[in-house]
């Protein structure tokens, strides 16, 4: 009986996650991380990228990480 509990658990699950996979969408999956290399002195070897969503408002926030560990 728990194995059948469990297979009905997954399977439901499975359902509810394609179900909310086709009500909201990924709309930014085909964006990618871009590098950026000249952005001024670099004593410090540091690594910068940058992501553009596809789909963005017209005054978007802006996030900067800065992690040089």
């Amino acid at each position: 009986m728990k194995r059948f509990t469990a297979l009905l658990a997954t399977a439901c699950a499975a359902l509810l996650y394609a179900a909310v996979a086709l009500v909201f969408p990924h709309y930014a999956a085909a964006a990618t991380l871009t590098e950026v290399t000249n952005f001024g002195a670099n004593p410090g070897n540091l690594r910068m990228h940058l992501y553009v969503p596809d789909n963005r408002p017209t005054n978007p926030a802006i996030v900067l990480a800065m992690h040089p560990c």
